[in-house]
């Protein structure tokens, strides 16, 4: 798995994101993302997962499969629990051979996240 580098912020009330990890007070959240891979390395029908790790380790996924050798979007969302200290993380993996890259554009790869409680 790669870490996802969210490297632009639209809005980041409370400074809790930083480094490409929200650490966010104790509460519970919605986390919503779309991870849209390049066709750089693709491999027709390859397992493609977007994930969202909780403290370095997988927590929730979602997988798909590429229809062709071009550009593919993934989305993963849960809901998520935080006790103050958690952190947060979007992570890529691809199943096919060769190493896979994660589209930096903002309008392809992004992360919502919402405090619900």
């Amino acid at each position: 798995s790669v870490k996802g580098t969210l490297g632009t912020e639209a809005w980041d009330v409370g400074g809790y994101f930083a480094s490409s990890t929200y650490t966010p007070p104790a509460g519970k959240y919605r986390i919503s993302a779309l991870l849209t891979f390049t066709a750089a390395n693709g491999v027709d029908n390859e397992l493609l997962l977007a994930q969202i790790y909780k403290n370095g380790s997988n927590h929730k996924y979602f997988s798909g499969r590429r229809a062709g050798t071009g550009l593919c979007s993934i989305p993963v969302a849960a809901l998520v629990e935080a006790n103050g200290t958690d952190t947060f993380e979007i992570y890529g993996r691809k199943g096919g051979a060769g190493d896979g890259t994660v589209s930096g554009a903002v309008e392809e790869t992004f992360v919502f996240i919402e405090a619900i409680a």
